[in-house]
């Protein structure tokens, strides 16, 4: 036999068998089956090694989560510039730092940051304070402050904050930086008290011995937009309750100093603490 009949020969037999096999995958895929009712239903049986469709086992992998940017400050308070009540008058006792004019105790003298926390803490917890009461406190501050710190004299707004926190135990109190009119016009919309270290000398308070405390401290109780005032209680004069200084002139003003007496200011910054219920 030639070579090109066996290549004949094994062609149609190449043909025959593909065409059994696709005859017999058809009827092992699809069987019809009668009812007693004479209708037809169509069994599907599964071949047994059937392949799956890669595209069905691919596990997708989950989408990637957005990245979210979280803000490094504090965000706005709900009292916001546009948000913010016109006038805030907060009701802080007041209290001079000699309550009796005794300037010659030194404690008295020296006790601006004393009377400022006095009045802000007995405000937070909804304390009265009466001129005897704010004298025996001062004297009893700066005695504190002598024992634990070595002197009573002037005190940073981080120190006046220790302060505050150890003789009191209030712990509901803060410091914050590098501020201005809007910080301060904010604390007070959300309700707290602040504290300010300021040049007493650009304040202009007339009732000030000239040319007045170069290191003081006073609490701010409120703001008055009509007048863009802020609303004071300056202990360093008996008529320092309710003491208005302009916006303008209050932040001239600002001025953190060091502890200590006399210290040199080297380090120019603004500061307030943020005293609150």
């Amino acid at each position: 036999m030639n070579n090109g009949k066996v290549l004949t020969i094994l062609g149609a037999v190449v043909l025959i068998v593909g065409i059994a096999i696709s005859v017999q995958s058809v009827v092992a895929v699809r069987s019809l089956v009668t009812q007693n009712s004479g209708d037809a239903i169509i069994n599907f049986v599964p071949l047994e090694k059937k392949a799956v469709r890669q595209e069905e086992m691919k596990v997708l992998s989950p989408a990637p989560i957005p990245s979210i940017s979280v803000p490094t400050t504090a965000p706005s308070s709900p009292s916001s510039v546009s948000m913010m009540a016109k006038k805030v008058l907060l009701d802080v006792p007041f209290t001079p730092q000699a309550p009796f004019g005794n300037w010659a105790d030194e404690r008295q003298d020296y006790g601006c940051e004393e009377a400022s926390i006095l009045m802000a803490v007995y405000w937070a917890k909804g304390k009265e304070l009466s001129y005897e009461k704010a004298e025996e406190e001062i004297i009893a501050i700066s005695e504190f402050e002598k024992k634990v710190y070595g002197n009573f004299y002037d005190t940073s707004v981080a120190d006046t904050l220790k302060v505050l926190r150890t003789y009191f135990g209030y712990v509901n109190a803060r410091v914050q930086y590098d501020i201005g009119v809007a910080d301060i016009k904010a604390e007070l919309a959300a309700g707290n008290v602040v504290i300010v270290p300021i040049d007493g000398r650009l304040l202009g308070n007339p009732y000030f011995t000239p040319p007045g405390p170069p290191k003081h401290k006073l609490v701010i109780r409120g703001y008055d937009d009509a007048t863009q005032e802020f609303i004071t209680n300056d202990p360093g004069t008996k008529r320092g309750e309710a003491y208005r200084y302009s916006y303008a002139v209050m932040e001239n003003a600002l001025l953190d100093y060091p502890s200590g007496r006399d210290g040199d200011i080297v380090n120019v910054r603004t500061a307030m603490i943020v005293v609150g219920k």
